[in-house]
């Protein structure tokens, strides 16, 4: 080409000014690539959230600037239920936006792979574009549903290329027909300008610092998927074994479990913790790093996850890391080095672990040293080539 590839990403999770960290690691990637190459984002808003009304929907422009590339924010219906046919509305609202906007591009770049996947391939179809699709992690869960394995199964094979976070998405996509020369695994990456090690251990800045109490630090929506109840459950046993610990949640409620942070209230109650778990909500990224340094450690006890941010962050952050066997965990943390790795649903495993992981000494250089081995931008030179090869028909 004599000129630069102009991507159009397509995202239903991009973040916000209602929503500012919903889908960062979307954003994050997009950014990094636009400094390479002209980058528009569309980025539709459902309607409903569950059965109400939208806040992002009534509030949010319809078109805006967010660090200098154009983002564009379409209304979208999406019937409750999860049918294949909110694919087609998604790809209808996105075309429409397309046509009256005059928004020119070369490939469509696509986050997740339902419905975004899905109608990706319908609008790649009626413009006769390129397209490639990233998986995140909630195409396992889709994929257990016939009708919706079968159109994300056509639209990854549509794609001319599928770019997985983690080895077992990456199977995935072959399970559903993909061959593997078109299936690339690119994790996610970090930005070592915020999530960085700091000397002190203990940021005495932090609100949520207490130098008299180990921290572990448990950082994601509140919602059952991310297991928060799990580590809450971990601390009697904690406790009696004397461990002076408490427990910080970092994370707002999601309008699809809007009870689920009233049920970890309860649990906090019987269990008499109300003393050692402080639910400190969202935070901007900023302060969760500063938590993150000041933390012993860092715990995600998720049922199922892509390539979790919130681990290559506090392994940056110098944090070591408990979590367990989900997405694209095992190669964030290859060694005992950098945290310990336990069986999804294991709470005894897990409480072991925290166990062991109070008690070590961790070498906080080094973790923070391989955390921040791999940035966005290394991560944008990567999905970049993917897209030039792909508009090449290569």
């Amino acid at each position: 080409m004599n000129r630069p590839l102009r991507i159009l990403t397509l995202s239903t999770t991009f973040p916000n000014p209602e929503q500012p960290v919903f889908g960062s690691f979307v954003r994050s990637r997009a950014l990094s690539i636009a400094e390479r190459t002209p980058l528009t984002v569309v980025a539709p808003l459902s309607f409903f959230t569950g059965s109400k009304l939208s806040r992002a929907a009534r509030r949010v422009q319809t078109v805006r600037s967010d660090a200098g590339i154009g983002v564009f924010h379409p209304r979208w219906l999406n019937i409750p239920g999860g049918s294949p046919i909110n694919a087609l509305l998604l790809a209808a609202s996105v075309l429409y936006v397309i046509a009256r906007r005059g928004i020119g591009f070369d490939i469509l770049d696509v986050h997740f792979g339902y419905p975004d996947g899905v109608a990706g391939a319908v609008i790649a179809t009626v413009l006769r574009k390129r397209f490639l699709v990233t998986l995140r992690g909630s195409e396992l869960l889709h994929a257990r549903y016939p009708w919706r394995r079968r159109v994300i199964a056509w639209s990854l094979r549509c794609a001319s290329h599928v770019v997985a976070v983690s080895p077992e998405l990456g199977q995935l996509a072959m399970d559903l027909g993909v061959e593997p020369g078109r299936i690339t695994v690119v994790g996610n990456g970090v930005n070592t300008d915020l999530f960085a090690f700091r000397e002190m251990s203990i940021d005495a800045s932090c609100v949520l610092t207490n130098p008299k109490q180990q921290t572990i630090l448990s950082v994601g929506n509140l919602i059952r998927l991310k297991g928060h109840d799990r580590i809450i459950r971990t601390l009697p046993q904690l406790v009696s074994r004397g461990k002076d610990v408490r427990l910080i949640i970092i994370g707002g409620e999601s309008s699809g479990e809007p009870g689920y942070l009233k049920e970890l209230q309860v649990l906090v109650e019987q269990l008499q913790l109300t003393d050692r778990v402080i639910f400190a909500g969202r935070l901007p990224a900023s302060e969760v790093a500063r938590a993150m340094n000041s933390a012993a450690l860092l715990c995600l006890a998720s049922e199922r996850e892509g390539c979790p941010n919130v681990v290559r962050e506090a392994l940056a952050c110098g944090t070591p890391v408990v979590a367990t066997r989900v997405g694209a965990v095992p190669s964030m943390i290859p060694d005992e080095r950098y945290g310990i790795i336990v069986p999804a649903g294991d709470e005894p495993a897990l409480e072991r672990a925290l166990e062991t992981a109070l008690e070590r000494r961790w070498d906080r250089r080094a973790i923070s040293l391989w955390g921040a081995s791999r940035t966005w931008k290394q991560v944008a030179h990567d999905v970049l080539r993917l897209m030039e090869q792909a508009y090449a028909g290569a």
